[in-house]
């Protein structure tokens, strides 16, 4: 899985082999006031991906990374 911001300001997810993919962890605050966290970790001996909306963006987008780390989460919810 990849995200990205492209040149018309759209966050862009793409996802990849998600058959591999052993766990997923998410972690959402209880308030407004802390970070979403999402990591993947893999069948195959692959480094984990972290998903991390206080350290991976700054103030102005954070909120739109919240939306989307709770938006894959969801979705591996609903397909794993």
């Amino acid at each position: 899985m990849t995200n990205t911001i492209n040149g018309d300001k759209h966050i862009v997810i793409e996802y990849f082999n998600i058959n591999k993919i052993k766990s997923v962890t998410y972690e959402c605050p209880l308030d407004d006031y802390s970070n979403y966290r999402l990591t993947l970790f893999f069948e195959e001996k692959v480094e984990e991906i972290t998903l991390n909306s206080k350290e991976d963006t700054n103030e102005h987008w954070k909120y739109k990374f919240d939306e989307v780390i709770c938006s894959i989460a969801k979705y591996f919810c609903t397909n794993k």
